[in-house]
């Protein structure tokens, strides 16, 4: 009988590699193999300036506006619990703190693990 060994896992975020980007939109796709793809989308808004009156005229002339995709990650099915619930719980803690007066920097997050022996 074999024992498991706990690895713990180091995050890093290579900053700068990695930019933060604020994802307005998700595309959820499932695959033939079992697979999800997440696709995390960016609106990019035009830039209007002029006056009231010509910000106003160029944003009725305005028919669309691009949603660039900033992420995309694939997700086994299987995983995909986890991962919903991991989002489910820092949703409820980000809840929690919103009531208080003192909102931390950063909201305690939920982690999913993906490989067995690895936290």
């Amino acid at each position: 009988m074999h024992e498991q060994q706990i690895i713990e896992i180091e995050w890093e975020v290579p900053s700068s590699h990695m930019p933060t980007h604020y994802a307005s939109h998700l595309v959820v796709q499932g695959t033939e193999q079992q697979t999800f793809v997440l696709s995390f989308y960016e609106l990019r808004y035009p830039v209007l300036v002029g006056t009231p009156d010509e910000v106003k005229s160029a944003a009725s002339r305005i028919r669309h506006v691009p949603a660039v995709c900033v992420a995309r990650v694939a997700v086994e099915a299987s995983e995909l619990p986890k991962m919903i619930q991991a989002l489910q719980e820092t949703w409820l803690k980000c809840q929690q703190w919103l009531k208080t007066s003192t909102m931390p920097a950063v909201v305690p997050t939920g982690v999913f693990p993906i490989m067995p022996g690895m936290r």
